[in-house]
């Protein structure tokens, strides 16, 4: 498609692209495959995709985990991984996120879409998955700020513990050496007065022989 008659670096002519596009045909198509369906997908794909979206419902018909094939045991809820229970699932999704009937068909392996309902769906499935990106990242930092506060308490804790530990122990030091010092002042201040008790009885002594030798002279 053209948009101008001349080759130049600037300069678009709207109604010359438009009218090309209508003579090509383009439009035509577009209208048509407007007025039809044009979003097509399998059905396991469109599950697969868009499941999320009714996630409570699809637990409660094909269980919490939804594998994407049969179980070869054949113990685990109906998967969507066949045709059958595939469709199934789609169903529930389209009654879910109330999609009008007129804008859905069912083929024999396909599901059909008018135009705007895969925008719509990817719009509200970008929401969702922004929304859990959110709550992840809000729930991770949370744990991880918690995670550092509990550390950044325990050092304090710690240090704390080390400083009480130190100031009690340089409290009993004082408290042994105070004790000490006044055990040496009783022991000595005894000495000393057991040493001058002494000498005054030392002194009476021979004071109390000369007194008595005198008189008996």
């Amino acid at each position: 498609v053209k948009p101008k008659p001349r080759r130049l670096a600037v300069g678009v002519d709207a109604r010359r692209g438009l009218h090309r596009r209508k003579c090509g045909g383009v439009m035509e198509q577009i209208r048509i495959s407007g007025a039809g369906y044009p979003g097509r997908m399998p059905y396991a794909n469109f599950f697969r995709r868009y499941k999320l979206l009714a996630a409570s419902e699809v637990a409660e018909v094909f269980g919490k985990r939804v594998p994407m094939s049969p179980n070869p045991r054949g113990t685990a809820p109906p998967s969507p991984g066949s045709a059958k229970n595939a469709r199934r699932g789609c169903e529930i999704l389209i009654n879910k996120l109330n999609i009008e009937k007129d804008k859905v068909q069912f083929g024999e392996t396909k599901i059909f879409l008018r135009a705007g309902v895969v925008a719509t769906l990817e719009q509200k499935r970008s929401t969702m998955l922004n929304t859990a990106a959110t709550q992840l990242q809000k729930n991770w930092k949370a744990h991880t700020a918690v995670r550092r506060y509990n550390r950044i308490r325990r050092a304090a804790q710690m240090l704390q513990n080390s400083v009480r530990t130190g100031a009690a122990r340089s409290a009993l030091q004082g408290l042994r050496e105070e004790a000490a010092a006044t055990k040496i002042q009783t022991y000595m201040r005894r000495t000393a007065e057991i040493m001058r008790y002494r000498a005054m009885q030392v002194a009476a002594s021979t004071l109390q022989r000369c007194v008595r030798g005198v008189a008996a002279a």
